[in-house]
């Protein structure tokens, strides 16, 4: 289904009309999470978690096609829900695990909350919160949703 959503967005991305900030950026959502998914699950089709994929089976160029859509996305003064969540995303397309990754990861949830809330991002923050501030404070977040 995302193969196909990608297909109809791109030609939509060919109109003028279309050609939009907020449509690039949907663009690169699609393709930073499209580019993990042969890493999401095992031969059994159980999910791995994302700590435990295998990078080497991450598709680098949708990563690098990602990138391309979310730069071209960064013209003009607004900053949509698909421009926070591809900010994560791309984030999430590197294999570093450090303390800026998260800090970065965080703020840009914060963000994404303000832009427009729900219960799911909000319980996707705490994962974050948990590897910025630690497990005892995401608890009492996740608690609060």
């Amino acid at each position: 289904m995302c193969w196909e959503a990608m297909r109809l967005l791109n030609s939509l991305l060919k109109s003028s009309f279309y050609d939009l900030p907020e449509c690039q950026a949907l663009m690169a959502l699609f393709c930073f999470h499209s580019s993990r998914f042969d890493a999401k699950t095992n031969e059994h089709g159980e999910y791995i978690l994302y700590q435990e994929q295998n990078h080497e089976k991450w598709y680098s160029e949708l990563i690098l096609k990602g990138e391309y859509f979310l730069n071209k996305s960064a013209i003009g003064d607004k900053i949509s829900k698909y421009h926070l969540e591809a900010a994560i995303a791309y984030r999430h397309t590197g294999p570093e695990d450090n303390q800026e990754k998260w800090e970065y990861i965080l703020h840009h949830y914060n963000l994404l909350l303000l832009v427009q809330y729900s219960p799911m991002s909000a319980l996707n923050r705490t994962y974050a919160l948990a590897k910025v501030k630690g497990k005892v404070v995401a608890l009492k977040e996740a608690l609060k949703i």
